[in-house]
């Protein structure tokens, strides 16, 4: 953050506040993507099994890929190829009661999910439900950006930092930084949308 000049104290306060705002911009953008995991497409993906855990022998939660290995071979087919087969019965019950009501097939270690087509309707509605957790992500970003600009107020008002900076900080910086994430939530959004479309 060279590029402004201002006491070497002050600039480690707007680095930390520009740190900090980074950071939860960056989380507001991992639950948007785990959010989107969640949400079933018509074609296979490993990563729609991320949400689903189960519980091991020490009452220990794991997600299904620590457990197995999850391919999709085909548009319509996932596998998982369980390390031990202990654990294939609580995999399956897993899948079974998650909220797309798998109908796994097994064999050995080997369990098949054979991805069931969608309606036209149930892709509308999975699409509105794919832009309200956009939409959710996209206020908690401009939450994050007010937060920034909260605590840059804040320091000018401690008479650290200038009227001037805070307004270089957030409209060179900030507003960057939320533009960028912005464009990144929409990219995740289209990427779901098509997915979703997949027949």
């Amino acid at each position: 953050y060279s590029s402004i000049s201002m006491a070497s104290d002050d600039t480690d306060f707007v680095g930390e506040i520009l740190i900090e705002g980074e950071l939860n911009m960056k989380s507001a953008l991992q639950v948007l993507q785990s959010n989107l995991n969640s949400i079933r497409a018509g074609r296979a993906r490993p990563e729609m099994l991320d949400p689903i855990t189960v519980t091991v022998y020490d009452g220990k939660k794991m997600s299904l890929k620590d457990l197995a290995t999850i391919s999709a071979p085909e548009a319509r087919l996932l596998t998982l190829t369980v390390w031990d087969l202990q654990n294939v019965d609580i995999i399956v019950k897993a899948l079974r009661d998650s909220n797309y009501h798998f109908n796994p097939q097994v064999n050995g270690t080997l369990i098949r999910i054979v991805i069931p087509h969608l309606t036209e309707e149930r892709r509308l509605e999975l699409g509105k439900q794919a832009k309200k957790y956009t939409d959710h992500c996209k206020v908690a970003l401009r939450n994050v950006r007010k937060k920034c600009s909260d605590n840059l107020k804040a320091l000018q008002k401690e008479k650290r930092i200038s009227e001037d900076m805070v307004k270089q900080v957030m409209n060179k910086q900030v507003q960057k930084m939320l533009d960028k994430m912005m464009v990144e939530a929409e990219e995740k959004l289209e990427e779901k949308t098509k997915d979703i479309l997949t027949v």
